[in-house]
């Protein structure tokens, strides 16, 4: 009987090829595995890098809708006040007066020009 025909051969050759197989299928698992980690983390980071940008978006929109409030406030103060200020009776009359002295003033002016 030559050796390797002898049982325990065959045997010994069955065990390697299982091993074989299970590191085989053990480092095939532990390559699926890996990359799977690796993708998982590479989303993870793009993921929260799109949520970071998102966020800073939304914070300079805010900024800018609170600059746009806080000048669109101020102008209403002011038309506000210059509402008052053309309602309001005294105001009217120094108006007036103004306007009288310039008118006349001008009317002065115009009859030295024509003198």
């Amino acid at each position: 009987m030559s050796a390797l025909s002898h049982p325990e051969h065959s045997r010994t050759i069955a065990v390697r090829r299982r091993v074989a197989t299970h590191s085989g299928l053990a480092t095939t698992v532990a390559t699926f595995l890996t990359t799977f980690a690796a993708a998982a983390l590479l989303l993870h980071v793009a993921v929260g890098v799109m949520g970071h940008a998102i966020v800073e978006r939304t914070r300079q929109s805010a900024l800018a809708l609170e600059d746009t409030t806080k000048r669109v406030r101020g102008t209403t103060i002011a038309l506000q006040r210059n509402s008052e200020r053309a309602t309001n009776p005294s105001s009217i009359a120094a108006w007036a007066r103004l306007h009288g002295f310039q008118s006349s003033f001008l009317a002065s002016r115009q009859d030295a020009t024509v003198e």
